[in-house]
């Protein structure tokens, strides 16, 4: 007998959920956006989704009308903030009238302790700032793919920044992969990225219990000496190489970055700002002025361990009179 088709969804179709905000909260939709994207959703963001040359006010009230589940996020700034935020809300609001009555469609979700807006009250929110409030919002979502026939991973393995960042560390150093395992200095290199003693024990004691990393010992070589030895390693499993698949910050971590930074004025002058770059501590110790060919500007190459924010960059030059020209990342 011929197999009949079910009405069940395939395995490949995702929950689309439509991530509505406000631009100022970019940053905090962005990190929500990477973790429904491991989680098995698909989440819609404007600056992952528009392509250029398309109308984006068309794709996006096409967007909201096309989700399966809206996400309001809202903070002190976007509450009361006029603008596009509140012709999504309106969308949404005309689809949620289409729904039958009790369906999980809009879900505002607090940013930070703010004031829910008077016409999402009606909905139970979620504080994405309270601990368990990202796992509050799953629930609802995994909820809302049931009642559509959508599947979902059922099994979570959620990773805090420090331990994404430990992952990222070992996927991206070449003579990992060559060893096949990051040697135990990886608890400096974590320390050297800003985080403290503990942050790093509890990272890499975590990535091991989640079975995401391997404690193991390697063979090393004395080139002085010419003896074999061992010694201490992490090296990531299959369960961590999936999750970095599934992770997009993961996937396009790098290792270093490097700026270079054109300053007016002379070498003397740029230089308590080149001791202010130097006391941050993601900029390696090797940032440095190089030569300047054109007169009166001044030349710095940095180095860091995470991306720079240029805005907050040209601030601390103006406040200390100086007048910061460019920044280019390299």
């Amino acid at each position: 007998m011929t197999p009949q088709p079910t009405e069940t969804a395939p395995q490949s179709e995702r929950l689309l959920v439509f991530l509505c905000h406000s631009s100022g909260d970019k940053k905090a939709v962005r990190e929500l956006y990477a973790k429904l994207t491991a989680d098995g959703m698909d989440p819609w963001l404007d600056e992952k989704k528009l392509l250029p040359g398309q109308d984006w006010k068309y794709e996006i009230s096409r967007a909201v009308r096309k989700s399966d589940a809206i996400v309001v996020c809202i903070s002190k700034n976007s509450a009361s903030k006029e603008g596009f935020l509140q012709k999504e809300i309106k969308d949404a609001l005309d689809v949620a009238d289409e729904k039958p009555e009790g369906t999980i469609f809009i879900i505002p979700a607090r940013l930070e302790d703010c004031e829910i807006p008077e016409r999402l009250r009606r909905w139970q929110w979620v504080n994405l700032f309270h601990e368990e409030g990202y796992d509050s919002l799953l629930r609802a979502l995994r909820s809302r793919a049931l009642d559509l026939g959508i599947a979902v991973p059922r099994d979570r393995t959620w990773l805090s920044e420090t331990e994404e960042l430990a992952l990222g560390l070992v996927l991206s150093d070449p003579n990992a992969g060559e060893r096949g395992a990051w040697l135990y200095p990886l608890h400096n290199d974590l320390t050297q990225r800003g985080c403290t003693q503990a942050q790093a024990t509890l990272a890499l004691n975590g990535l091991t219990a989640k079975g995401l990393l391997q404690f193991v010992e390697v063979v090393t070589f004395d080139p002085n000496t010419k003896a074999e030895g061992k010694a201490p390693a992490y090296r990531i499993t299959a369960a961590g190489i999936d999750y970095a698949n599934r992770s997009e910050g993961i996937r396009g971590f790098n290792q270093k970055y490097r700026y270079q930074m054109v300053l007016q004025g002379s070498r003397k002058k740029n230089r308590p700002f080149l001791e202010y770059l130097l006391a941050l501590p993601h900029v390696e110790r090797q940032t440095r002025f190089i030569d300047e060919k054109a007169s009166g500007r001044s030349r710095i190459a940095v180095f860091s361990y995470q991306p720079l924010d240029e805005n907050l960059l040209k601030e601390e030059a103006a406040r200390a009179s100086l007048i910061l020209l460019s920044i280019q990342k390299l």
